[in-house]
């Protein structure tokens, strides 16, 4: 639970830094999860699955280290 925690943090904090264009802020929430860890992460574990799940990113597309999809 805690790891899971530590992702979403990590995950509002890249999404807040982006949205902010250079601003740094925290953002810190925790919860409780009344799910099993692979039902959780099937939902969030996909990196650009926070398209789905995330009110603020509209579109989000994934690269490899040569710059392709």
């Amino acid at each position: 639970m805690r790891s899971l925690q530590t992702f979403a943090g990590v995950v509002l904090f890249v999404s807040s830094s982006l949205t902010q264009a250079g601003d740094f802020i925290e953002v810190s929430k925790s919860i409780t999860v009344n799910a099993g860890l692979d039902k959780v992460w099937s939902s969030i574990g996909d990196f650009c699955a926070i398209q789905d799940w995330h009110p603020s990113i509209d579109k989000c597309q994934a690269y490899d280290d040569h710059g392709t999809l």
